[in-house]
């Protein structure tokens, strides 16, 4: 597909008499008519529901991640993180009791819990990592990345967890803070999922923080702070302090940006993810003008506050407008979007984009960039991961190109009945106020996305408790089946422990051991973790050789022995051992983590009803 001349765009859009509001205004009466239309229609269907707040209000859904086949949904306002499986959803941790008074969700809108993110080697280290809002702390030896000239009593904080053999957690262990003159605080957190051990990136800990405030300051290319900015360290507490810069970040010596930085020039980086080929693609939130993708390359600089868009911003308040970029833009060394949308008249300052996700699982969106419009449509968009990549974003104003955008329609599985038809719907708002738990003093959808075990997308809203998933992100010959059915999913079965059963992206399945042969691309060990002969390298089930006996490197370990699939058996970062525990999972209930029937109630093994 030819791509955009964004230097065009910008001649007919100032040619019309709107100039001094938005660029926008006169091209679009209603923004969705800049997107492609493609005529796709994406199934989706009802995938889990989260309980409601302590206070009976909807749950503020914030992030959905997953470690191995597990799924996690972050709720901000009570600080709490739910597992999902097979669509029940029960409390995993719960952050704001963990850490206490110093929790804050007094900042209704971007407060409390923000982000969930497990260490790559978790199952092995039981390490995770949260980012929240805490009341400032008095302890003088508090390590800030950054203090605002006139803070906040609000702090951004990180924090690692430990979760220990037998399902208790310790910590939390307060990495760094960060002080905020005002919102826009911190956002997602998050590793590579792709990287694997031995890649430059492997274990580092990506950090997306706003600009400090809707004054619209501009301090995204300010370079002396940590605002703005998506920042990258290794979470792993080191000698001198309770984590290390990597040695390969683009600013680490220069005295005039913190050597956390990894790029800079954002104003409200909520949401980012990553290719499969280790791209970071980050949804950057405009003033009111222009909302954009981001591919984001170390040390790179994307312009905010002297550029929204591939704009210059002519203001310092919410609401001011945008004019053509100078003739000589390329000197200031800016790297623009590689999409990009606009606001109209009758939504100015009131959308946002919600960022999402790459398919690369050969789904129907095979190739595609999944993502959204936040908060007053709910429309789901997508556009081709090639488009992206080929998008001049760098130079001279006239040879800027980016990718199209595609708005997409809606197959909505509304009961979870195969034999009934789905419903049609153009947004995800109108399948969002379908629902029963909607708010219905709202007419939001705030959606955020998510992507599971196998490369699915999951969308959720803060407007009524629920969970969906893309079916057509599954590979599901059915798409419009019940997310409780695997029905004949074609989806890789991926089995993370190596006991015979995984997860396709719809429900538990049976391991193929002929997919072993898939394990020649990885460069990782094989890792039998219930000592069945059988293992997972990062990229297929694989036969475990152990070049000695099994256990008897596990008495030179210091790590615990972690056993995932309560069989006796575990891995203590050596080799296979026998667990004193046999379960991480908590509470009383029996839980199955391998969908074999069997699992672990906190005493002994069990049979699921």
């Amino acid at each position: 597909m030819a791509l955009p001349n964004f230097f065009e765009w910008q001649s007919r859009c100032f040619a019309a008499a709107f100039l001094a509001v938005v660029c926008a205004s006169p091209v679009h009466a209603d923004f969705q008519d800049q997107f492609e239309d493609s005529g796709k229609s994406i199934a989706i269907s009802v995938f889990a529901t989260v309980p409601y707040r302590s206070n009976g209000s909807t749950a503020k859904l914030n992030a959905i991640t997953h470690i191995g086949n597990r799924i996690f949904v972050v709720e901000s306002y009570d600080g709490r993180v739910y597992e999902i499986t097979r669509g029940d959803t029960r409390l995993w941790f719960d952050v704001k009791a963990a850490i206490g008074n110093e929790f804050s969700n007094t900042d209704f809108v971007e407060g409390g819990l923000r982000s969930v993110a497990f260490h790559p080697e978790f199952f092995q280290n039981g390490k995770f990592y949260t980012s929240q809002d805490q009341r400032r702390s008095s302890n003088s030896a508090t390590d800030y990345v950054s203090d605002a000239d006139n803070p906040e009593p609000i702090d951004s904080v990180v924090s690692e967890w430990t979760m220990l053999d037998g399902g208790a957690f310790s910590g939390p262990r307060e990495l760094f803070r960060i002080g905020q003159p005002g919102p826009h605080s911190i956002k997602q957190i998050g590793f590579n999922p792709n990287s694997v051990r031995g890649a430059e990136d492997f274990g580092l800990l990506y950090i997306a923080h706003g600009d400090g405030g809707n004054i619209e300051a501009g301090r995204g290319s300010v370079r002396n702070t940590a605002l703005g900015k998506i920042l990258r360290v290794d979470p792993t507490a080191s000698m001198q302090s309770g984590y290390s810069i990597p040695v390969n970040n683009p600013f680490l010596g220069d005295a005039s940006v913190p050597d956390e930085v990894y790029a800079l020039g954002f104003r409200n980086p909520h949401n980012f993810s990553f290719t499969r080929s280790g791209q970071l693609i980050n949804a950057d939130i405009g003033s009111g003008n222009v909302e954009e993708i981001n591919l984001v390359q170390s040390g790179a600089d994307y312009g905010w506050g002297a550029r929204e868009g591939a704009f210059q911003w002519l203001g310092t308040s919410r609401g001011a407008g945008i004019s053509p970029l100078p003739n000589n833009d390329a000197s200031f060394g800016y790297t623009y979007p590689a999409a990009s949308f606009m606001h109209d008249p009758a939504h100015a300052g009131g959308l946002a984009i919600a960022g999402g996700y790459a398919v690369e699982n050969n789904s129907a969106l095979n190739g595609y960039y999944l993502f959204g419009e936040f908060s007053s449509t709910g429309v789901l968009l997508y556009a081709s991961l090639e488009d992206l990549y080929t998008a001049n974003t760098k130079g001279n104003p006239s040879t800027l190109r980016q990718a199209a955008i595609f708005r997409a329609n809606l197959s909505f599985d509304h009961d979870g009945i195969l034999q009934t038809a789905p419903v049609n719907r153009r947004s995800m708002l109108e399948v969002i106020k379908s629902s029963p738990m909607y708010a219905t003093d709202s007419n939001r959808a705030d959606l955020r996305f998510g992507q599971g075990p196998v490369g699915e997308v999951y969308i959720s809203s803060k407007q009524n408790n629920t969970v969906y998933l893309v079916n057509d992100s599954t590979n599901s010959v059915d798409s419009t089946s019940s997310a409780g059915e695997a029905a004949s999913a074609p989806t890789k079965c991926r089995d993370d422990d190596g006991d015979g059963w995984g997860w396709n992206g719809i429900s538990s399945c049976q391991v193929e051991r002929e997919e072993v042969s898939d394990s020649v691309d990885s460069t990782l060990p094989c890792i039998d973790e219930d000592d069945d002969g059988w293992g997972w390298n990062g990229v297929a089930s694989c036969v475990f050789t152990p070049s000695e006996p099994v256990a008897d490197d596990a008495a030179g370990s210091t790590q615990v022995c972690i056993d995932t699939d309560g069989d006796g058996w575990g891995w203590n970062g050596v080799a296979s051992c026998v667990a004193e525990s046999l379960s991480r999972d908590i509470d009383s209930v029996c839980v199955d983590t391998d969908g074999d029937g069997w699992g672990w109630n906190g005493e002994s093994s069990c049979m699921i009803n």
